[in-house]
């Protein structure tokens, strides 16, 4: 049979991004104002303000966050789709109203009441690494405010392959955990620190405790 395609074309330019030009008291008030959740406002505030006064979104996240915030209080269930090129600030656009509702829960619920708020499914691997370490990072801006209410941290897991299931097999191939002769080190988590990127191992003597504690091989940072 004839080809289909007889000829390639492709467009080589650079790539485009949405412009950050909304400051961040101006995305606030645009976010927070489709919701009259104040546990969830004041969670949003908390994670705004510590990106610094510098810090701004772009007009899909603003819309993208208001509209995922105020949906919780319908009656019906809805959907969100937010489309934008890769490094635009998608996940933000998601986690900024999904971390401040689960905090809203964290401080509504009773202290050792738990359950999974959020589930966030990814198509690949490589893209959920990525992924979890950001939102790790994000979840612990929160923390402070948490505590100032006498309220725990967010917690956040991944199930796929290199999750270990126990203490005891997290050495095995399929957990993906390189061995080295600091302990087991975490692939898919590097460190949280700012202007810090090491390893982040599970020693020894923690994993035979079964403690779930990782520490970072560069700055001695714990998670």
């Amino acid at each position: 049979a004839q080809a289909l395609v007889a000829a390639f074309r492709f467009i080589w330019r650079r790539r485009r991004y949405p412009r950050r030009e909304i400051d961040a008291a101006t995305a606030l008030a645009g976010i927070a104002a489709a919701t009259p959740d104040q546990a969830a406002r004041a969670a949003l505030s908390a994670l705004i303000d510590s990106y610094g006064p510098r810090f701004a979104l772009a007009g899909f996240q603003v819309a993208a966050a208001a509209r995922i915030l105020g949906s919780f209080e319908g009656s019906q269930s809805t959907a969100t789709l937010v489309s934008a090129g890769t490094g635009s600030g998608k996940t933000l656009a998601f986690y900024l109203p999904a971390l401040s509702r689960v905090a809203s829960h964290i401080q509504r619920d009773a202290v050792d009441d738990r359950w999974v708020k959020v589930l966030a499914l990814y198509p690949r691997n490589e893209l959920l690494k990525d992924q979890f370490a950001e939102v790790y990072g994000q979840a612990r801006r929160l923390d402070a405010s948490l505590a100032a209410r006498g309220r725990r941290k967010i917690l956040i897991g991944t199930f796929f392959g290199p999750t270990p299931r126990s203490a005891e097999k997290a050495h095995e191939a399929r957990s993906g955990w390189r061995q080295t002769s600091a302990g087991l080190v975490c692939e898919y988590l590097r460190c949280p620190s700012p202007d810090c990127d090491g390893d982040m191992a599970w020693r020894e003597t923690d994993r035979r405790a079964r403690r779930e504690r990782l520490e970072c091989l560069e700055c001695s940072a714990v998670i």
